[in-house]
């Protein structure tokens, strides 16, 4: 009689914690899928002898190109000139004559690094 007392506290504990698994796996949180990044396109060019970089993205451009990647990155483009050529300067939305363009650029924006030979002195 004890053992038959013992046994259904057993399936009823057994039971209770089964249960309980059941509805703590239920009602467990689940995290909201990940929002997609903001991506965004920039038209980049290089006129004349150099390379436009992005150095946090490894992209590298000559000549026209599109720059596609998340928004908040879209800051810190480097002109850097081939050669004994020179940086002369950034058009279009970020005008400046450093070599580092460090607006941050927006969906559809444009900009263009101009190289030119360097004068002969």
């Amino acid at each position: 009689m004890r053992f038959d007392r013992s046994l259904r506290w057993a399936h009823r504990t057994l039971l209770a914690m089964t249960v309980g698994f059941v509805m703590v796996v239920a009602c467990s949180p689940v995290a909201p899928d990940p929002q997609p990044e903001d991506v965004i396109q920039v038209e980049i060019a290089a006129v004349g002898p150099g390379t436009v970089q992005h150095p946090s993205s490894g992209f590298v451009c000559r000549g026209d190109c599109t720059w596609t990647g998340p928004a908040e990155e879209a800051t810190g483009f480097v002109a850097s000139a081939d050669g004994v050529n020179a940086f002369v300067a950034w058009t279009g939305v970020c005008p400046t004559l450093d070599a580092t363009c460090a607006h941050l650029l927006q969906d559809g924006d444009a900009t263009t690094a101009t190289f030119a030979p360097h004068a002969l002195r």
